[in-house]
């Protein structure tokens, strides 16, 4: 799996899930439109940090693969509305076969940042809806607390990924782009 480390930081990108809505185990979800595993989700309140930060920290957002059931994300309903606090209300590890490379103009101050879905997963585009990531073109701009444009997309592999559902609201937020919890 590659990880693209800019300014020191490791950026990713979350994906909605489709899962088998059976026990993680036995019936694992059909994960190629899952987050991946190591992405980091926004969450509504900070909590205290539970990988990578010296003991004590308190973190304002979690990776994904880290998550539990009754997190609190920060994100707005599928179909719109006022943004607010929702539970996280199952997670189920899987894989991914195809992950795909995503350039923004800007992502939090950081100019060219490429974050990394499935390519069946699902953002907010302005003016278009939920659209996949294997149909982004350059130009798309992307809603969520912080909206961006898309440069460019390029496929890169496979990846470990977690399908989270989202009580209520169906989204999550990652680095302020608003992601898609199940597939249409």
């Amino acid at each position: 799996m590659t990880r693209l480390i800019l300014a020191g930081a490791v950026l990713a990108m979350a994906c909605g899930g489709s899962g088998s809505g059976g026990d993680p185990i036995v019936d694992p979800p059909k994960a190629i439109d899952c987050v991946v595993d190591w992405v980091k989700i926004d969450l509504a309140a900070p909590v205290p940090c539970r990988r990578g930060a010296p003991a004590g920290s308190m973190c304002s957002s979690v990776e994904a693969r880290d998550l539990v059931v009754g997190d609190m994300v920060w994100t707005a309903p599928e179909a719109g509305g006022d943004f607010g606090a929702y539970a996280v209300s199952a997670i189920s590890p899987g894989r991914a076969d195809l992950i795909m490379a995503v350039v923004f103009g800007e992502l939090h101050g950081i100019k060219g940042a490429s974050l990394q879905f499935s390519s069946t997963h699902q953002l907010l585009v302005e003016g278009k809806g939920w659209t996949e990531i294997q149909n982004l073109v350059a130009g798309d701009v992307i809603s969520g607390t912080s909206p961006t444009t898309i440069l460019s997309t390029e496929s890169i592999g496979a990846s470990g990924v977690v399908q989270i559902t989202i009580d209520g609201a169906h989204t999550y937020q990652t680095w302020g782009i608003e992601s898609h919890d199940t597939v249409f």
